[in-house]
């Protein structure tokens, strides 16, 4: 396993070295930039407000799928448009019991989050 990590990190060291850094900010007029997300959490307890850990009855288990698509498109040499699609799935199960939901945000700013 140690093999393949350090196969892995040399590989990425030796793909970097003739790379050239170039932070676009913002990304200009006429580009674009796009990049997907996804996070995975598991859970088989809860922290109570005391700060001991607990176990969820009945060999409980949570998780939750984030998957998201971020973007930038250059409006002109000094806008550009920024957003957000999130899409969320959460699981909660025990003894035979499930409960699942998920949610897409459709719009969202710093005052207002509407969800579909």
């Amino acid at each position: 396993m140690k093999k393949i990590f350090l196969l892995v990190y040399v590989v990425m060291i030796f793909s970097l070295i003739h790379q050239k850094a170039m932070a676009q900010f913002p990304v200009g007029a006429g580009r674009f930039m796009l990049a997907p997300t996804y996070n995975y959490y598991h859970a088989s307890g809860y922290w109570d407000k005391n700060g001991l850990f607990n176990s969820y009855a009945s060999a409980g288990r949570f998780t939750s799928n984030y998957f998201g698509l971020y973007g930038a498109a250059g409006l002109d040499r000094k806008w550009e448009f920024v957003f957000n699609v999130p899409f969320v799935v959460q699981t909660y199960t025990d003894s035979g019991r499930l409960v699942q939901n998920g949610s897409l945000v459709i719009l969202h700013s710093d005052y207002l989050t509407i969800h579909l």
